[in-house]
């Protein structure tokens, strides 16, 4: 437990205007969820490797902007630690929750697409509920959802990171904290092993969220930077980079040179499990590096659009898979751009409206709540979506 010290003074940050470029991140991470779903009903090949790279993505900036966010809070110790889990509860739970009571008393289909309507039975409900499924072993039964245990447990570890980073400080510190994180996760795979490396893990993803503290070090000390129109340019050349590692790891080196013809039906991961969590973690360390070296996006519409997508990306994540089988498997028109329009369209309904009537509401509950247990000011800046 963190010992209880006095508030201390504010440090800087970035500023609200100064975030376009994690909200084009977001939005990036996001959009290539969403084409993941979009790749079986549109006849898309290979876009599951983009929606894993997505929620890679999405490590990155959480890490990133919750850093961000707890260096404006004047708390610290075990004020800062209890300020910030309860803050997170009251923001990720309300939806997720919502979701899953939905998906449990709606009666459309017993299952389709990565989720499952009707009642799972309690011991599945409750590990869902608590987002827990990676401790207990349970099925998701809302596909996306995976990925949240993992963000709900890198939470009870971010405020002390955050701390030991305060007083250790610098670049390097944060470059031997992820040693540290992905030599965790290689002990782990080791002495546990791991039949699906993608969840069997509780620290598989600890090197992916510590590219966002590197990207948060880097913040302190850059320089040099280059032009904001870059960004979009750098971001697009590590999904295709990210694409192109996927096809080694499913068909190893041959199929860079055309003597390995991808396959869709028999995909047998080429490199081991530990290369696997190593790799993934070092490519989310060359995220959080890249970040610091750009200036802001300029263009006035595409800082619109991100922020706009940013900002609802909770929910999009949450509804995008439901809202395309509707539109494409359960009401579906003669025409695929139709069905992909609806779809679009009812995602971001549904995103706008719960964010309203649900995700605000409960952030700010959680905020009166955190000032009801006397930890004084809470000023914040996250980028949109966090």
């Amino acid at each position: 437990m963190v010992a209880q010290t006095a508030p201390r003074a504010e440090a800087p940050s970035h500023g609200p205007a100064e975030l376009a470029n994690l909200d084009f991140l977001r939005a990036v991470a996001v959009c290539l969820v969403f084409l993941n779903h979009l790749g079986p009903p549109l006849g898309i090949p290979g876009v599951a490797a983009l929606g894993h790279l997505g929620v890679l993505l999405f490590f990155v900036h959480t890490a990133l902007v919750l850093m961000m966010s707890m260096e404006r809070l004047r708390l610290d110790g075990w004020r800062l630690y209890r300020t910030f889990m309860i803050r997170r509860i009251f923001r990720i739970y309300p939806l997720s929750i919502l979701a899953l009571f939905l998906l449990a008393v709606v009666p459309l289909v017993t299952q389709a697409w990565g989720f499952q309507f009707g009642w799972p039975g309690w011991e599945v409900f409750v590990s869902n509920v608590a987002l827990v499924q990676n401790m207990t072993g349970s099925a998701s039964t809302l596909g996306v959802l995976w990925s949240l245990p993992f963000e709900v447990q890198m939470y009870a570890l971010l405020p002390l990171l955050f701390l030991w980073l305060q007083q250790a400080g610098g670049v390097r510190a944060a470059r031997w904290g992820w040693l540290a994180a992905a030599g965790v996760a290689l002990a782990e795979y080791w002495i546990r092993g791991a039949p699906n490396i993608e969840t069997g893990l509780l620290t598989r993803y600890f090197p992916c969220f510590l590219g966002g503290l590197l990207a948060w070090q880097s913040l302190k000390v850059s320089r040099s930077r280059w032009p904001g129109w870059l960004w979009p340019v750098c971001v697009v050349s590590l999904v295709a980079g990210y694409r192109v590692l996927w096809l080694l790891r499913d068909f190893g080196p041959g199929v860079l040179v055309g003597r390995v013809r991808p396959s869709t039906t028999q995909v047998v991961m080429w490199w081991p499990g530990w290369a696997e969590v190593l790799v993934e973690g070092a490519f989310c360390a060359l995220v959080g590096l890249a970040i610091p070296w750009f200036r802001e996006i300029r263009w006035g519409w595409l800082k619109t659009a991100s922020k706009l997508v940013a900002h609802y990306s909770y929910g999009i994540y949450l509804s995008h898979s439901v809202a395309i089988w509707l539109c494409f498997a359960y009401w579906p028109t003669r025409w695929a751009g139709l069905n992909l329009l609806g779809s679009v369209v009812l995602t971001g309904t549904v995103s706008v409206a719960t964010y309203h009537l649900l995700e605000q509401p409960g952030i700010e509950l959680g905020k009166r709540v955190a000032e009801r247990w006397g930890e004084g000011s809470l000023e914040v800046v996250v980028a949109s979506g966090d």
